[in-house]
């Protein structure tokens, strides 16, 4: 349980440097990587030391599921005119 916080915690202000002063990130361009958002980055280190800590492999297939991440994997649509 120490480990899940200090993840979380290390995430936490991993997140909060990234940002700097700003409360919102850079906005996104249609050509560049998809980044995860922050709750998603939370997820995904919570199932990943869940999995660490018990000595399991990280279902990664499983972790692509969950709800907090369907929309990752939709490309966007141009709108119709």
């Amino acid at each position: 349980m120490h480990a899940l916080r200090s993840t979380c915690l290390a995430l936490q202000k991993k997140i909060a440097d990234e940002k700097g002063e700003h409360r919102q990130g850079p906005r996104r361009k249609a050509g560049d990587y998809y980044k995860m958002a922050d709750y998603q980055k939370r997820v995904w280190a919570e199932k990943y030391t869940a999995a660490r800590n018990s000595d399991n492999d990280v279902d990664y297939e499983a972790l692509s599921k969950l709800t907090q991440f369907k929309r990752s994997k939709q490309p966007r649509r141009a709108p119709v005119s």
